[in-house]
């Protein structure tokens, strides 16, 4: 039995075209890096815009409370001065009432947003080089 061999070009040209894919898969691979490292630094200035909008949002609702509990005194004190006063304290009932709604509304959804970005940037912190990606993006941010 004879073994065949091909022709020199033959393996000249399967060489090239070996060295041609290989060259290919290795430019994509080096590639992936780069975006993993965008998608990161991405995902990290969304996380500092959550993060902005629920501290935002947590001294609204405090900010609320504050109201709701200074309209809810002023409205008992004007209610003891006088009659007129009585009706102004329904007034500031309602108002006290529709406020602490909103709260009781919006105080379980700002919570749950709260926790979800908190595990959210727990997940991050564990990736390899986000204290990289974090300093990063405390410069931009301050710029």
């Amino acid at each position: 039995m004879a073994i065949r061999l091909p022709a020199p070009e033959t393996l000249v040209d399967r060489a090239v075209s070996t060295a041609g894919r290989a060259v290919a898969t290795a430019a994509a691979l080096a590639s992936a890096p780069g975006r993993l490292l965008r998608l990161l630094d991405e995902g990290e200035v969304l996380l500092v815009r959550i993060a902005a909008v629920v501290d935002a949002a947590e001294k609204t609702v405090d900010d609320v409370r504050t109201v709701t509990a200074s309209a809810a005194t002023v409205a008992q004190d004007a209610a003891q001065t006088s009659a007129e006063a009585g009706k102004l304290v329904g007034e500031v009932a309602r108002t006290s009432t529709a406020a602490q709604a909103l709260v009781s509304q919006i105080g379980p959804d700002v919570h749950e947003l709260l926790g979800v970005t908190r595990e959210v940037q727990q997940a991050i912190v564990g990736l390899p080089g986000f204290g990289m990606l974090r300093r990063r993006g405390e410069d931009r941010t301050t710029d």
